[in-house]
């Protein structure tokens, strides 16, 4: 009976540190052009994964982060990161936390998307 209680408290911490390791928050935005998935960590403090939209918006593609801009101690906070698609293409995401959208421009800022948050 003693093991059967221990091997019970044994699963139950390994099923709640894998529920806490995997915990992820995803925040996508969406364009008439194509939509964007931002994954953060587990407590909301950094991106870890940037993925878009292919051209027909039926899969995601991840793409390389490369770069990060921290903005959260200005007035508006939020961030710049600098991603890399799978054809070596370059491009900006801008996010500021007073607002409800991000920004993504290509590596050299001529051309401009706008994406609105998408209700959870």
């Amino acid at each position: 009976m003693k093991s059967i209680g221990l091997l019970a408290v044994f699963f139950a911490s390994f099923f709640f540190n894998v529920n806490e390791a995997i915990a992820q928050r995803y925040f996508v935005y969406d364009s008439e052009a194509f939509n964007v998935m931002l994954t953060a960590n587990s407590d909301n403090s950094e991106i870890i994964a940037v993925s878009f939209t292919n051209e027909d918006k039926t899969e995601w593609i991840e793409f390389e982060l490369l770069d990060y801009l921290d903005y959260e101690d200005t007035e508006t906070g939020g961030f710049t990161y600098k991603v890399k698609d799978g054809v070596g293409s370059i491009y900006w995401i801008e996010y500021f936390r007073t607002e409800d959208y991000i920004e993504v421009y290509d590596e050299f800022y001529t051309t401009t998307w706008t994406l609105y948050r998408r209700d959870e």
